[in-house]
């Protein structure tokens, strides 16, 4: 029914949700990744996307109550 493509779209959606980002340990691997390593690095890097992201819309919307001066109510 759905791939692991669609998958890594639906986790890159909600890579926030903390359960999805994986535990870190000290692990002794070479060579390239295995799909499950592919697919916990794809989480990191959306998790940190969404941090850049929220950091942005956090920002935003402090500057819309200023300046709309919403912080009267």
């Amino acid at each position: 029914m759905s791939t692991d493509v669609s998958l890594g779209r639906r986790d890159r959606a909600r890579a926030f949700v903390p359960k999805l980002i994986p535990e870190p340990q000290d692990l002794d691997r070479t060579g390239p990744l295995d799909a499950k390593e592919q697919r916990d690095l794809e989480r990191i890097h959306a998790a940190r996307d969404h941090y850049q992201s929220a950091k942005w819309m956090r920002g935003k919307a402090l500057e819309a109550a200023f300046r709309r001066r919403l912080y009267r109510g």
